[in-house]
């Protein structure tokens, strides 16, 4: 056993049901959370669309050609959803694997968020859909995902762990 800031710390055999179920509970309700969020920061103080958006992320994966599909909301929405899925099984796993990450949620899910959301600009840097907007913009952005996608996603990974302890 190993100490980590004076709490034990335990490595655990990998329960891949449980990894499942809190990857695909965690990830949809903090991809809500986050769209909501960001529905209420971004979309509609500019008066834009959230299908715009969608059909945006739908875009970064099937390329500039998904804007004249008229289900490229539709399938941006279902990537967004995979994609919080995606990262909510990393830290599901993460949290299976490390009691500190569930014993101390709060700092974790924020951390967390704040991984996601660079992660996640890194990605649309490496793919050419990266867009700069200014510190303001990309501020809203970390916000947003350390404290309504970060947190919730920890809130409920500990929960699920707690109600099958």
């Amino acid at each position: 056993m190993r100490t980590l800031g004076g709490m034990e710390q335990t490595k655990a055999p990998l329960d891949l049901r449980a990894l499942v179920v809190d990857a695909a509970l965690a990830g949809i309700t903090a991809g809500v959370l986050l769209e909501a969020y960001l529905y209420a920061t971004v979309v509609a103080p500019n008066h834009a669309s959230l299908l715009g958006g969608w059909a945006w992320i739908a875009s970064t994966v099937l390329g500039k050609a998904a804007f004249s599909n008229p289900y490229a909301p539709w399938i941006g929405l279902l990537f967004h959803f995979l994609v919080s899925i995606g990262w909510a099984g990393g830290y599901a796993y993460l949290a299976q694997q490390n009691t500190v990450m569930r014993d101390r949620w709060v700092t974790s899910g924020i951390v967390y968020g704040i991984c996601v959301a660079v992660g996640m600009q890194l990605i649309l840097l490496a793919d050419g859909n990266f867009m700069w907007n200014g510190w303001p913009a990309y501020g809203n952005t970390i916000l947003g995902h350390a404290l309504f996608f970060g947190l919730p996603l920890a809130y409920i990974v500990r929960a699920l762990a707690r109600r099958r302890a």
